[in-house]
């Protein structure tokens, strides 16, 4: 399972200076599902667990996928505190060979944004046993089809004007069910408020 990527990026929010009748962020929780399945092909999303404004949903693709797993996080933070997950994502790009970059300005996604991506294959694994089950949550013997994992992470003011926020999503999912761009595009509907 996934955890925030402010938790795995080692983030740590510090409070924003909110001004009086700004936007503020919706809970995680009210978020409309329909629209997110449709953005990242997850398959039904169901909200397995709630901590704070942090929310794991898992989409269940059948029997011959792997289940697709999705953290959102909405949390007013400032701008020193998206400059510090920023750089934990950095550190941890290096360590674990993933690939990191910053979301293009143009795309207008919040003030700032950027990306981790990595893989895990079933290269290294064990040959499978004839007959082994698909599991539900990446490979775990070989050959076995590629877990794709997908981390942006957003700051700028919801809605615009409105609280400054850090917005997070973590999402895995087998290669071809889901994408960057997809993950990005609902990064953007979110600290827009577009999606609420």
């Amino acid at each position: 399972m996934l955890v925030s990527a402010l938790a795995v990026l080692g983030g740590v929010l510090a409070p924003a200076a909110q001004a009086r009748g700004a936007a503020v962020p919706p809970s995680c929780a009210s978020l409309p599902l329909g629209p997110i399945e449709l953005q990242l092909t997850s398959g039904k999303l169901k909200l397995e667990r709630k901590v704070g404004n942090l929310c794991e949903l898992q989409g269940d693709r059948g029997t011959r996928r792997y289940h697709t797993i999705l953290d959102i996080q909405l949390e007013p933070g400032s701008k020193a505190s998206y400059v510090h997950i920023k750089e934990s994502g950095e550190r941890a790009h290096r360590r674990n060979h993933s690939t990191f970059g910053e979301v293009a300005r143009k795309l207008k996604v919040g003030t700032e944004a950027f990306f981790v991506t990595s893989s895990v294959t079933s290269v290294p694994l064990p040959p499978c046993e004839a007959g082994a089950e698909l599991p539900q949550l990446g490979p775990d013997c070989n050959p076995q089809p590629t877990l794709e994992k997908y981390t942006a992470v957003a700051w700028g003011h919801y809605r615009g004007t409105g609280t400054p926020v850090v917005v997070s999503i973590g999402y895995a999912a087998e290669a071809g069910d889901g994408s960057l761009i997809h993950v990005i595009t609902l990064l953007k509907e979110l600290i827009s408020g577009k999606l609420h």
